[in-house]
């Protein structure tokens, strides 16, 4: 059960700074008002793999409002390895996941959890920051997961493109994203 006005996740072998939590509420609230909550917040990380580097999202900082959370969507979709979707890089409004009723599918039904995840919160943000700053860590070790050669996952994303599929028909998006998710 999900408490507080925003949730961000951290894998048990990664950290964020003491900072990353002031950080994140003074972006928010340099850019709330008092009708309109921030749904998303989106930032960049340093990847630790023997040295540490900064990972920048394809995305420009700022403030996203309803008009342009399409651009937001289609880098997502169409510029997926430059724009991170993990779940990590980003801290979402806790009412925005129960409302929609958004949950983390497990990894043995499709590739990716956190790209289900995000793309499904995304057609649903009205609004969303993308900072420039570097929040997390992510320590990227070889013989994890993410690191290991896995042989059913060609099958694990053909379930995630179906998904995807399925989703965009149940909020009624079909037309409007089916090329994006086909690309």
């Amino acid at each position: 059960v999900m408490s507080g006005k925003y949730v961000l996740f951290v894998d048990s072998d990664d950290w964020i700074d003491q900072s990353t939590l002031t950080i994140l509420y003074q972006s928010i609230q340099k850019y709330q008002n008092k009708e309109e909550k921030i749904d998303l917040v989106k930032y960049n990380y340093f990847r630790h793999d023997g040295v540490m580097k900064i990972c920048k999202s394809c995305a420009k900082s700022g403030y996203y409002d309803k008009n342009e959370i399409d651009k937001l969507i289609s880098l997502a979709l169409c510029d997926t390895g430059r724009y991170c979707l993990s779940a990590c890089m980003h801290a979402y409004r806790v009412e925005l996941i129960i409302r929609n009723k958004i949950r983390f599918v497990s990894e043995r039904e499709v590739g990716s959890e956190d790209y289900l995840f995000n793309i499904q919160l995304m057609f649903h943000i009205r609004n969303a920051i993308v900072i420039d700053n570097s929040l997390y860590h992510y320590d990227c070790r070889g013989g994890s997961l993410t690191q290991r050669y896995r042989v059913q996952l060609p099958q694990k994303y053909t379930s995630l493109f179906y998904k995807l599929i399925e989703y965009i028909k149940k909020i009624e998006s079909y037309d409007l994203y089916i090329s994006r998710v086909a690309y």
